[in-house]
């Protein structure tokens, strides 16, 4: 049976949202073929959910009123660990120091509103800087290391993992909907494909090493 593991930080807030590109290609996932290398012993899921507390979320577990939850996340252990952000809790710094595992101004991303070099301004939360975003830290990121060494990667996430081997694409409809506050709508979206994903007859005898998922919550 596969073994997997489930880290999941839950400490991003929600006023600095997923911002999702505005483009004219398809969206769904792109899928990249890979030698393979046998079926690995543990996949790791990197599990974002943005603005779910952690005082919600255990007394979701305590009250009962999140079942699922607790079933695929929880099971039967007594609580989970809690991740220690960086202050104030900024999405994009926060992000970027748990695809990289280096502290916040290790990284480059210190902020999610940077001056850089000439004065120039980037907003992260804008999709118009995110192409410099994953410039910054998709190269130092795990995933980027897991490649080098020839394991297979997923990333279910609008913004950060484009260089996983099988990732999200961003389409119009996206974008409308991000325009539109529909988040539900591109959660469950993002959730649907990687369902598919998971359960496709060519992908679930062996699945990614790692898998980076990302909510909008």
């Amino acid at each position: 049976m596969r073994k997997y593991q489930v880290l999941i930080p839950w400490f991003v807030p929600a006023a600095a949202l997923l911002v999702v590109l505005l483009s004219a290609c398809a969206s769904g996932l792109k899928l990249t073929e890979h030698p393979s290398g046998g079926i690995s012993r543990q996949t790791t899921v990197l599990f974002v959910v943005d603005g779910l507390a952690a005082k919600l979320l255990q007394e979701g577990f305590r009250e009962g009123s999140l079942p699922n939850l607790k079933e695929h996340f929880l099971g039967n252990a007594p609580g989970f660990a809690l991740a220690r952000a960086s202050f104030p809790t900024l999405t994009y710094p926060n992000l970027a120091s748990i695809l990289t595992t280096e502290r916040v101004g290790e990284q480059p991303v210190i902020a999610n509103h940077m001056v850089i070099e000439r004065g120039e301004i980037l907003d992260f939360e804008s999709h118009a800087d995110h192409g410099e975003l994953r410039r910054q830290i998709d190269p130092r990121s795990v995933i980027a290391k897991l490649q080098a060494e020839g394991r297979r990667t997923a990333s279910f996430s609008y913004v950060l993992g484009m260089n996983a081997d099988d990732h999200m694409r961003a389409g119009l409809g996206e974008g409308l909907e991000y325009t539109s506050h529909d988040y539900r709508s591109l959660d469950g979206r993002l959730l649907s494909n990687m369902q598919t994903y998971l359960t496709d007859a060519v992908i679930a005898p062996e699945w990614p090493e790692f898998i980076y998922v990302h909510l909008v919550g």
